[in-house]
């Protein structure tokens, strides 16, 4: 998560509002590698959720530059948030707009 300001959101609340989550170390079930017929890294949508929670506006927009799969920004847009994926791959890229259009 990066910031371009020095004064930047960090929702605090997100840990507050749920007490069996750790601050410091996180705890959170791996996802299952999906056979989807590209070799992307796969990351539990818990993961990116948490993260937006803490460090993203709900009105916020997402830029992920490294797009892969898509995750980062299906979990956005669910969230009510406005993304933007980057990535170099068309595999990828036509992979991750035919998994959000199913949105």
């Amino acid at each position: 998560m990066f910031a371009k300001q020095r004064r930047y959101y960090f929702n605090r609340q997100a840990f507050e509002a749920k007490p069996e989550i750790e601050e410091d170390m996180w705890t959170i079930v791996a996802r299952p590698k999906l056979t989807n017929g590209i070799d992307t890294a796969p990351f539990p949508d818990e993961l990116v959720q948490r993260c937006l929670d803490l460090g993203c506006p709900p009105d916020g927009l997402v830029l992920d530059p490294f797009a892969g799969a898509g995750t980062t920004l299906r979990v956005a847009i669910s969230s009510g948030r406005e993304a933007t994926g980057i990535d170099l791959n068309p595999t990828f890229c036509e992979y991750m707009v035919a998994q959000l259009r199913k949105l």
